[in-house]
């Protein structure tokens, strides 16, 4: 909701979308996916402030990497997600910039390949993306279907931090709901 709220006119379009998606009306699974733009709203977040910001990795046995990088068995290798979803060379120069429409229109289908990994690389990704992914969008529309959503605090800024528990806690505590009319 952060970035929603720190965006309004996105705010509006994502509210526009449910209200013409599901109406006043009970959210069913039908509705999922055509909700595109909450869609695109929620991988943007993920990119823009993921949950996770590194990974380590570890050889089973020396290598070399790209003919170039000797890497030993004892060695962990710290992968920079964040650094990955803010390089300019694949989200341009507003790659610090909310902008859901990138994700639109065949945009995240044509990002070079691994470029998005909010939810970790490999075998050891998240086993519970599928299922987080649906309810985040069910959550995001059930709750702009509901309530108009605010910043408590105008002047709170997230991007003065990194996310860790402490400040989602944070972000709880600086987002307001009031009943839609």
């Amino acid at each position: 909701m952060y970035h929603l709220t720190r965006n309004p006119e996105k705010l509006l379009k994502a509210q526009a979308e449910v209200d013409k998606v599901v109406g006043n009306g009970a959210l069913e699974l039908k509705h999922l996916p055509q909700l595109k733009y909450i869609e695109a709203c929620i991988r943007e977040t993920l990119r823009v402030k993921g949950p996770i910001s590194v990974i380590s990795r570890h050889s089973k046995q020396d290598t070399v990497i790209g003919g170039r990088y000797g890497i030993s068995s004892k060695a962990s290798i710290v992968l920079n997600l964040n650094g990955l979803h803010h390089d300019p060379k694949i989200w341009g120069d507003d790659h610090d910039i909310f902008r859901p429409e990138r994700m639109l229109d065949g945009g995240f289908e044509a990002l070079p390949p691994n470029s998005w990994r909010p939810f970790g690389v490999g075998m050891r990704s998240c086993i519970g993306r599928a299922f987080a992914e649906q309810e985040m969008t069910m959550v995001t529309a059930l709750i702009l279907q509901r309530f108009q959503v605010e910043m408590a605090d105008p002047s709170y800024d997230l991007s003065k931090f990194g996310i860790t528990a402490d400040v989602m806690r944070m972000i709880a505590n600086k987002v307001q709901l009031s009943k839609a009319h």
